[in-house]
């Protein structure tokens, strides 16, 4: 078991540059768009769990994420929200760490420390943020892709992909500030 600033590790296989995908609930998951794309990415490539935050309450107000109560063998067992860290490695051979992150209700800067921590301590090559968000989209045209990068061939790359560069101002989400201190 190996500490990175509030999260705890658990066997992590040898990693080789790793990509960083991550998932943020609830605000930029609608439809769970990240959520479902992080767990097919897992299912497709066999990822594992390997790390969560140690004190997930330093972090969240469980009376707004609720903690679960299920059975299972006959007996009570009960899940506690977390952001939670899973691995796997694709047909090619490249590593991904996948992080299903919750927004932190408190301790936001050490929220946003530890995931920069995970990326530093894994030598995180590139750091991506997938999601939705509501929009005024007619159900008759196709939906907008945006998105944004830190480099030029970044950029490119997701012009080429028909992704529109994106030009939102206003209320933000926890994770503007790891994409700032990314940079």
């Amino acid at each position: 078991m190996t500490k990175v600033g509030p999260f705890e590790l658990i066997d992590v296989p040898s990693l080789s540059e790793p990509r960083m995908l991550l998932a943020l609930q609830p605000w930029v998951d609608v439809g769970s768009v990240g959520t479902m794309a992080l767990t097919f990415l897992e299912e497709t490539f066999g990822g594992q769990p390997v790390g969560e935050l140690t004190r997930p309450g330093y972090f969240y107000d469980f009376t707004r994420y609720r903690p679960t109560l299920f059975r299972r063998e006959g007996k009570r067992e009960v899940s506690v929200p977390n952001t939670r860290l899973h691995h796997a490695r694709d047909k090619e051979g490249r590593d991904w760490l996948l992080l299903h992150a919750l927004e932190p209700h408190a301790n936001g800067d050490e929220y946003t420390e530890g995931i920069l921590d995970l990326c530093r301590h894994f030598k995180v090559s590139e750091y991506m943020l997938i999601g939705a968000m509501y929009a005024p989209v007619p159900h008759t045209r196709p939906p907008v892709a945006s998105g944004g990068a830190s480099d030029e061939a970044m950029l490119e790359r997701l012009r080429k992909a028909g992704v529109r560069e994106s030009n939102y101002e206003g209320p933000t989400t926890i994770l503007a500030s790891v994409t700032t201190e990314a940079e």
